[in-house]
Parts: C-alpha cells; sequence; structure tokens
C-alpha cells in the first residue's frame, strides 16, 4: 500500500514527519503511537516514544550523504562513544533532535 501526503510547512515539523517516515520505512516493528493533533503542536517527540537504532541510524546515514558526514561523526562522539551502535538508547531522542538541528 502507497500512502502520499504533500505537506507544507515549517523545516521543524518536515524533520519531524521525516523522522517518522523513516522510523516506519527502516523499520517495519516500529510502535506507532497516536496523539491528537493539539498534543503533536504542544510537543511533537513525546518523552514516552522511543526512537529505534534502525531510525537513527537511518536519519545520520541520510545526513552524511548529503555531505554533513563530519558533523555526523562529532556529534556521536560528543555522547562519549566511537559508533552510533555503542550510543545507549536513553540518548536516542536526543542525538535525533540535535541531528534535526544540523
Amino acid at each position: 500500500m502507497n500512502i502520499t501526503v504533500e505537506v507544507k510547512a515549517d523545516k521543524e515539523l518536515l524533520e519531524v514527519l521525516t523522522a517518522i517516515k523513516n522510523a516506519l520505512t527502516v523499520d517495519k516493528q516500529a510502535e506507532v503511537k497516536s496523539m491528537t493533533l493539539d498534543e503533536f503542536v504542544e510537543d511533537p517527540v513525546k518523552e514516552t516514544y522511543q526512537y529505534t537504532l534502525e531510525a537513527v541510524r537511518a536519519k545520520l546515514t541520510e545526513l552524511s550523504r548529503a555531505g554533513k558526514r563530519a558533523e555526523v561523526n562529532e556529534l556521536i562522539k560528543s555522547y562519549g562513544v566511537s559508533k552510533l551502535t555503542d550510543l545507549p538508547e536513553e540518548h536516542y531522542t536526543d542525538i535525533m533532535k540535535k541531528a534535526g538541528e544540523l
């Protein structure tokens, strides 16, 4: 099944939607939590949502391919690890937020 959605929005919203798309396309097992539009606008990345390693990897790979490999490597190292697979899960949401700022 294919679903096509055209969104005309600011950069931050598009980044959130891209992260969701990446999570769903990379990890078919990803759990999708529903929320009302008011909740989404109030806090687009709920603390209860936990990104998967695959979603984080997809986002960082996308940035690396866009010419930001050095920034991605520095971002990973800023957490005291040398590779993404060593990053503790509790930092996934934070690294996705920082990746969206690159």
